[in-house]
């Protein structure tokens, strides 16, 4: 007999109420020692009868807490009081999703996530598990209604045979299976779609079958994590990609590289109406990364808003990187593989399971082709600075030296900003070098953090990259020059402007 306790929410949906069908279930295998590693929740606490709100114990919760803990073996009220404000010790987390097709019910998929997280269980050998069901159909189904379907042969009174009955005669098999290996099962009712943390994760995993149902895929998922960073994961992203936005077109699976095989990314901010973007704007700003290694979850994004549409045309999409690079939606959008990115509305825009936007298509696209002009002009700027320039009136000026300062550790040398540039650091003043063609000089400008040159949080999380800093100027006209800055990190490339804030006229 195993010493695995758990404890499991299920739930199940259509869209609409008679269609494409999903279920889904979240749960967790825990010990009765007070927890540390895998419970980093700030607002809930992971206990034996469920995940329970922070400072919302009662005295009847601590009772069926006691009356659970007991059953098992002897304890002290130490470990049950400890329980206020600690957690149980977390195994390890399961979660899983599948569909069932474009003719299913409500009903039918409340019941097939109840049967799927109980094949969890005996596959698993669970020796206690406690399962929360937010439908009262299948919590009456499965502790009394049972009794008088098997009966009567699961044929109702009107002659008609019990709704679901091969779904419900496969869970009474396994439940029966688990009771006979000794495995002691507890169900009851929790209200759904009120904020109760485990039920929203059953939810949120139910709906992603609907989705893989509706692209006409047959899918199950299970997957088991580890405690420790299931709550917290972290993303190893490529902090040169510092902007809100990332500008890409479909028509292509293939991402953009250049001539020696880096991954062009097209960032930047430009406001919050995107049906505005290429509109002139003082706080936009762009940038153009050449990345060493693609950014696993852009990839599987662009593949995914590539899939949506098959005429053979181009679209220019936003992606949100806010969304697509928050741990929790990476590491989805990754291990996935975008199968369950949801595409909403009449355009192609892309959405996660609980409806958080992670793509938007400019159709038509406006002011955007704007943009695409600023991006190929950095493009070849910085394609000119790694391979050495061929433009006369591009100056290339480094200013590593007034942004990092070198440390001396042992036999290493590292990087490290400047304390100067602190977190109330608006702008950098430097002077540059330009050529006008008809005139050569040097000029005092003003460097922008986020705009012109990346900003403070991004200039430090680069500093162990043995990062080099330069400022380019090329000729706008005989009276004025553009400037930029281009930042080296690792094996990786990057050019930020504030194109339209970035003009320096020269008074005489």
């Amino acid at each position: 007999m195993s010493d695995l306790l758990g404890v499991f929410y299920t739930d199940g949906g259509c869209r609409p109420s008679n269609g494409y069908g999903g279920w889904g279930f979240h749960g967790y295998a825990y010990s009765y020692e007070v927890g540390k590693q895998g419970t980093g929740l700030k607002d809930w606490l992971i206990t034996p009868i469920g995940y329970v709100k922070k400072n919302a114990f009662t005295d009847i919760d601590l009772i069926h807490i006691w009356d659970h803990i007991t059953r098992d073996v002897e304890h002290d009220n130490t470990l049950v009081e400890s329980l206020r404000t600690r957690n149980v010790k977390v195994d390890k987390y399961l979660d899983g999703f599948g569909s069932l097709g474009d003719n299913s019910t409500n009903n039918q998929a409340e019941v097939c996530g109840l049967i799927n997280a109980m094949k969890e269980v005996e596959k698993h050998s669970f020796k206690k598990v406690m399962f929360y069901i937010d439908s009262r159909y299948v919590l009456d189904g499965v502790t009394e209604w049972h009794e008088n379907w098997v009966k009567n042969g699961w044929v109702k009174s009107d002659g008609k045979m019990v709704s679901n009955h091969e779904q419900w005669k496969e869970l009474l098999e396994i439940k029966e299976s688990l009771i006979n290996s000794g495995v002691e099962i507890i169900f009851d009712w929790v209200k759904g779609h009120v904020g109760n943390l485990g039920n929203e994760k059953a939810d949120n995993n139910a709906t992603k079958g609907v989705i893989v149902s509706k692209k006409g895929l047959e899918y199950r998922s299970v997957k088991e994590h580890p405690a420790g960073g299931y709550w917290n994961p972290s993303v190893d992203n490529n902090r040169m990609i510092s902007h809100k936005a990332w500008y890409f077109n479909t028509g292509t699976d293939v991402s953009p590289k250049t001539p020696c095989g880096k991954t062009i990314y097209h960032i930047g901010k430009h406001g919050k109406d995107s049906d505005f973007l290429g509109k002139p704007m003082s706080d936009a700003a762009f940038s153009v990364i050449f990345a060493e290694h693609e950014e696993p979850g852009l990839e599987v994004v662009r593949k995914v808003q590539n899939s949506l549409d098959d005429s053979g045309l181009t679209s220019i999409v936003i992606g949100k990187l806010d969304n697509i690079n928050k741990p929790a939606y990476s590491h989805e959008i990754i291990a996935e593989e975008g199968l369950t990115l949801q595409q909403k509305g009449f355009k192609f825009d892309l959405y996660t399971p609980d409806d958080n936007q992670i793509t938007e298509e400019l159709r038509p696209p406006r002011l955007a082709f704007n943009v695409v002009e600023i991006m190929n002009t950095l493009e070849s700027i910085l394609l000119d600075f790694m391979g050495g320039k061929t433009r006369e009136d591009l100056v290339f000026s480094e200013i590593t030296d007034i942004i990092y300062e070198r440390i001396n550790k042992g036999s290493k040398v590292k990087s490290k900003l400047l304390p100067n540039i602190d977190s109330l650091t608006k702008s950098i003043s430097v002077k540059v070098p330009y050529n006008l063609l008809s005139s050569q000089g040097e000029s005092n400008i003003k460097l922008t953090l986020g705009m012109d040159i990346p900003d403070r949080n991004t200039l430090s999380a680069l500093a162990g990259k043995d990062p080099q800093v330069w400022v380019v100027t090329w000729r706008e006209s005989k009276q004025a020059f553009r400037y930029a800055s281009i930042v080296k990190a690792g094996n990786d490339y990057g050019i930020w402007v504030g194109f339209y804030s970035n003009i320096h006229l020269l008074t005489s």
